[in-house]
């Protein structure tokens, strides 16, 4: 069975409330914000401006966890549509190899990669295609030959 990079569980939440308001009492307009489930209060256009900024970088956040999944997803699906088992060694045991497969070929008439463990999703796929093109040329190439 083919292996894939596992998720650590990670959760994050982003909730920004504001509004511009009149206060009853003094007929003044004000701007009444909240975050993340917080009580919401009377700030500046300053204040919101900094909410603003903490919540687009959670969103960066939310966007890398996206983009880590789709790897990850893709990645599956490239496994199974090649039939393609990968096995990951811890990195000391690859340290010569840099981020390369140590080994890519056919073994019982499936590819078959050992590449180096810990690397990020994106990463993985990557080199996952290029191996598989390359061991799939090269199987072409002997048959050609």
């Amino acid at each position: 069975m083919a292996t894939t990079p596992q998720l650590a569980t990670h959760e994050i939440a982003i909730s920004l409330s504001a509004e511009n308001t009149t206060d009853p009492d003094t007929g003044r307009e004000c701007l009444i914000a909240t975050m993340d489930g917080g009580m919401p209060e009377e700030t500046t256009s300053t204040g919101l401006r900094a909410m603003l900024i903490e919540a687009r970088l959670l969103l960066d956040q939310v966007e890398h966890l996206a983009a880590r999944y789709e790897a990850i997803e893709n990645l599956r699906a490239l496994v199974a549509e090649h039939d393609a088992e990968i096995v990951e060694m811890p990195p000391n045991m690859v340290a010569e190899f840099g981020q390369r497969a140590i080994w890519s070929g056919y073994v019982d008439g499936r590819p078959y990669l050992v590449i180096p463990q810990g690397l990020d999703p994106g990463h993985t796929l990557a080199v996952t295609r290029e191996l598989l093109h390359k061991i799939h040329e090269r199987r072409q190439n002997r048959g050609q030959a």
